[in-house]
């Protein structure tokens, strides 16, 4: 009757350590993955600044998001009067252009 209780408690505590180092993998997993999601959204982050914002690339974001409708209708206007010099460029516009462009990227724009 001891040996059957103590097996017993041996197989609870067997079975509470295996369930505390699968959570402890699965844990670490999920570290290991936002840390690579925080780091490639850096590098996507460094990808963008390097990216030189000029009038074809915003008409072609404009003529992409025509088809897709990914922009609000006042993005994709803000974007074209940018694109089609009805207003000038300067870092505030540039700034705000790279953004729509990160948004209509991540929904498959390539260029």
């Amino acid at each position: 009757m001891y040996l059957k209780a103590l097996s017993e408690k041996c197989i609870l505590v067997v079975g509470d350590l295996w369930r505390i180092f699968t959570l402890n993998d699965t844990l670490n997993y999920l570290i290991q993955k936002y840390n690579d999601t925080i780091a490639s959204d850096k590098s996507l982050k460094s990808e963008f600044d390097k990216i030189i914002i000029n009038e074809i690339l915003m008409r072609k974001m404009v003529e992409w998001d025509i088809k897709m409708k990914v922009l609000s209708d006042k993005e994709r206007q803000y974007v074209a009067d940018i694109a089609y010099g009805l207003e000038n460029i300067n870092e505030f516009h540039r700034s705000n252009v790279r953004r729509h462009l990160k948004k209509i990227v991540t929904a498959g724009f390539k260029f």
